[in-house]
């Protein structure tokens, strides 16, 4: 049995098929409304889906701190930093929550993987997003 197999990894490919698009120019964008009603009609996932990606993206870049010590999201690090982004900023919509928040659903995870913020930081950085100005 691979992640895949199970809801929170099925979740997580529909999430990149369905909600990330990449564009000529090497960017990516995100379908943030769909990524919302996801995250609304499969809550349960999220923290798990989280969890994983945060532990990957900290492997891939050695448990360093990205904003703190220059450390910069490359590769395979920052394709899942962006998906964490994303992910974290459509649940806390999902959530009714205002930017910045953490819903509780969720608190664990982010206590645990602060690297989750840094995602959300980057996420808004590259793509433009910005949860305040799409309400």
């Amino acid at each position: 049995m691979t992640l895949i197999d199970l809801p929170p990894g099925a979740w997580l490919m529909e999430v990149i098929r369905d909600c990330e698009h990449d564009l000529p120019n090497g960017k990516r964008s995100y379908d943030m409304n769909l990524l919302v009603v996801k995250c609304k009609s499969s809550p349960q996932c999220v923290p798990l889906v989280l969890e994983i990606l945060a532990l990957e993206i900290e492997r891939l870049i050695g448990g360093k701190s990205i904003g703190n010590l220059g450390v910069v999201f490359t590769g395979l690090a920052q394709s899942f930093a962006m998906t964490a982004g994303a992910i974290f900023t459509a649940f806390c919509l999902s959530e009714g929550f205002e930017h910045r928040c953490v819903p509780k659903e969720i608190e664990s995870v982010v206590m645990r993987h602060l690297v989750l913020i840094e995602c959300t930081f980057e996420f808004e950085k590259k793509t433009g997003y910005s949860p305040k100005e799409s309400r």
